[in-house]
């Protein structure tokens, strides 16, 4: 199971921060509310337009997405 995580972990980080904001919030909480569908919109939008004002992506790093618990996989 760890190498699998690993493989994800990997391939996680090379995607845009946007998707990897939405993986870290999935983990952290398992559904996404109304506000956080429209953080990530946003963040996707300044991803695309360099020129909007860019504000700090929260994201867990990407060693945190998948705790040692073993109650936090993502399926």
């Amino acid at each position: 199971m760890h190498e699998i995580l690993v493989d994800v972990e990997h391939w996680l980080s090379q995607r845009p921060k946007w998707l990897q904001n939405a993986a870290s919030r999935l983990v952290r909480t398992t559904k996404l509310s109304d506000k956080d569908i429209q953080e990530l919109i946003e963040l996707c939008k300044m991803e695309v337009d360099s020129d909007r004002t860019t504000k700090e992506s929260t994201t867990l790093p990407l060693k945190d997405i998948f705790s040692k618990s073993d109650t936090k996989y993502l399926t």
